[in-house]
């Protein structure tokens, strides 16, 4: 990366609202001079999962820099694994 360039970077957060079968993922999208066409999460039951391979999620609700996305249909005494996910 050059002097004075700024990259755009997506992290992910805390998970909140988890109940048996559902949770919501945050993350924080900070826009650099790439253009983020798509962010979102990537979730498995896979630990150190490729993110290729998991249920990509897409976030629609980006206020300023937080978004969030819902996972439903989950299954209950089960461990999810997510990363977040943008081009």
């Amino acid at each position: 990366v050059g002097s004075g360039v700024i990259t755009t970077s997506v992290l992910s957060g805390s998970a909140s609202s988890i109940t048996t079968t559902s949770a919501t993922l945050n993350g924080t999208l900070t826009q650099g001079c790439n253009t983020v066409s798509s962010y979102g999460m990537v979730y498995s039951l896979t630990n150190g999962f490729v993110p290729s391979t998991g249920i990509f999620v897409s976030g629609t609700n980006l206020s300023g820099s937080s978004y969030s996305v819902s996972l439903t249909a989950l299954t209950a005494s089960t461990t999810y694994y997510y990363v977040v996910s943008n081009t």
